[in-house]
């Protein structure tokens, strides 16, 4: 009578990063909603518009998210006790651009910011381009894997491995990233943008697991 062995195998691959995603981060702060979504749009068009003048596509440039929100201090008042004072709107954009991970073309896209006059804050992930082709190596590795194992334990339990007779799989659906972020914010932000910055960022490790099921004899 036949029975199964099941195995789990985990596949892991690591490969350097191909591909920069660069977050700009403006915000725009007013007294009166109107002239702070103009400040808002003023902003973006400087961005958008000192991007080209760097010979960038602006329309590579996507919304990643948009949040406006009253802004509120809290003030003593003539007994000491402090209480929220309105102190205006504040609108918070972020575009997103990605890129390949070219160390001259990322200095532009910094100059670029940095001249806009749009005072964005910027933060860079890393990723590669053609995630399938990584997802691939990553499963491929995982059935070697599993294989391998299941011809051990078959062997070492005096039994003979048969068919494969079911994998499991789910996708975690996750972006392959690597463990390096760069954050430029603050007042070292210009500093960075016109010097520029050597960026040499880890490698990215992917990792998917899958189960599979042999007929054993």
């Amino acid at each position: 009578m036949s029975g199964t062995i099941t195995v789990k195998g985990t596949g892991t691959v690591k490969v350097p990063p191909d591909t920069v995603t660069v977050s700009f981060t403006l915000t725009a702060k007013a007294m009166e909603y109107r002239e702070m979504m103009q400040l808002a749009e003023q902003k973006s068009h400087a961005l958008h518009g000192a991007l080209a003048d760097a010979g960038l596509n602006p329309d590579d440039l996507r919304t990643g998210s948009c949040n406006i929100n009253t802004n509120y201090e809290h003030l003593p008042d003539e007994h000491g006790n402090y209480r929220p004072v309105f102190s205006g709107y504040v609108s918070t954009q972020t575009a997103v651009l990605e890129l390949p991970l070219d160390l001259n073309r990322l200095g532009r896209v910094f100059a670029a910011a940095e001249q806009s006059g749009a005072e964005p804050e910027l933060s860079l992930s890393f990723t590669v381009k053609d995630r399938f082709a990584l997802q691939e190596r990553v499963l491929t590795d995982a059935a070697q894997k599993a294989r391998k194992n299941a011809e051990i334990l078959a062997k070492a339990s005096g039994v003979t491995l048969g068919a494969l007779q079911s994998v499991t799989y789910h996708d975690p659906q996750h972006e392959p990233l690597s463990a390096t972020r760069c954050n430029l914010v603050g007042m070292a932000k210009g500093a960075a943008m016109c010097d520029g910055i050597a960026i040499n960022p880890e490698d990215i490790t992917a990792e998917e697991t899958a189960v599979f099921v042999w007929e054993i004899e």
